[in-house]
């Protein structure tokens, strides 16, 4: 019964990851679905009779990061931590952790935006000026890892926060 409930988790889980993977938009790279949500992925790997499942995704830039699910066949439950509240979920509801890992994939669009908020308030620590900023968040658009870059409406959203969060100098 415990393979059964890992093989319908994968299985689930790749369709959900398929969805985030296409384009929905068109074929501009700029709106690409898939780069809003940091190129997100999976991998899974057996170790010491459990099975642990890694969903990666980057930041812009390229930071990767990753949300670690671990089942453990003889419990038959999976653990991973709570997209809502500090700590652990844990459950032996294949339905139940997916729609765990939908919100953690959900917030990923909102960590990416702090991610680039945290670049644009360095930058303005370290006096770069509006127009290197521009440069700089432009050149993310065309960054190597394509869950690094950042879509159009990241880039609108980064230049009116970079703006906004503007210093007047003294």
């Amino acid at each position: 019964m415990c393979k059964r409930d890992i093989n319908e988790f994968l299985q689930a889980l790749q369709h959900l990851m398929m969805r985030y993977q296409q384009d929905e938009r068109g074929t501009d790279p700029g709106r690409d679905r898939c780069v809003a949500f940091g190129n997100v992925r999976y991998q899974s790997w057996e170790d010491g009779g459990q099975v642990n499942i890694g969903i990666i995704y980057e930041t812009p830039g390229g930071s990767t990061n990753q949300i670690n699910i671990e089942f453990v066949p003889e419990l038959g439950r999976f653990s991973l931590p709570h997209a809502h509240e500090p700590g652990d979920f844990s459950s032996a509801d294949v339905q139940e952790v997916l729609a765990m890992v939908h919100a953690h994939i959900d917030q990923i669009p909102e960590k990416r935006m702090e991610r680039l908020k945290e670049y644009i308030n360095s930058w303005h620590t370290e006096a770069v000026s509006r127009p290197d900023i521009f440069e700089r968040l432009n050149q993310l658009m065309f960054a190597d890892l394509r869950g690094g870059r950042i879509t159009h409406d990241e880039l609108y959203e980064a230049c009116r926060y970079a703006v906004a969060s503007e210093k007047e100098p003294a």
